[in-house]
């Protein structure tokens, strides 16, 4: 007698092999998505500094970089800027403003696999991967921070590795 195919018990152990195969597997795969996401973030982090610095030594040699970013004033000293790459950016002692429309003038990320948030008041800037909830501080998961300057304390820029 000619038998074709698999018996069931021989079945069931390839369907035990394959899934505990899969069960090694599948959270390596996950593991290597968050530290695709983190690798990514810490790109962003390294342009945001090299970017930072660039507008920085600019505010300095241009003697604005004591000045602080007065949007209600009335005078064309309110509102230091430097020229970087030909374009206008707003500086608050010596640094960036936190809002995205200065710092898509610094430095480009993937906007199709991140996103961005920031205050209103531009002293805050976080930049997150697209489909997370939007972070509420600096202390989440899976962000790039920028804490604009003050008159007490220098820009900040931080990091939070993805889970």
């Amino acid at each position: 007698m000619h038998k074709n195919g698999f018996t069931l018990i021989e079945l069931i152990v390839v369907i035990i092999v394959v899934g505990i195969l899969a069960s090694i597997a599948v959270p390596k795969y996950i593991d290597f998505s968050g530290n695709a996401k983190t690798t990514t973030l810490e790109a962003i982090k390294a342009s945001i500094e090299g970017g930072m610095a660039r507008v920085h030594g600019k505010s300095v040699v241009a003697g604005n970089h004591q000045l602080p970013f007065a949007p209600n004033a009335n005078t064309a000293l309110a509102f230091p800027r430097v020229t970087l790459d030909g374009q206008m950016v707003a500086v608050s002692y010596g640094y960036p403003l936190g809002s995205d429309s200065e710092w898509q003038k610094i430095i480009t990320y993937d906007r199709d696999e991140f996103t961005h948030t920031a205050t209103t008041d531009s002293t805050r800037f976080i930049i997150y991967p697209k489909g997370q909830a939007v972070p509420n501080n600096i202390n989440e998961d899976c962000i790039v921070f920028y804490l604009a300057a003050t008159d007490t304390s220098k820009a900040k820029v931080g990091m939070n590795p993805c889970p």
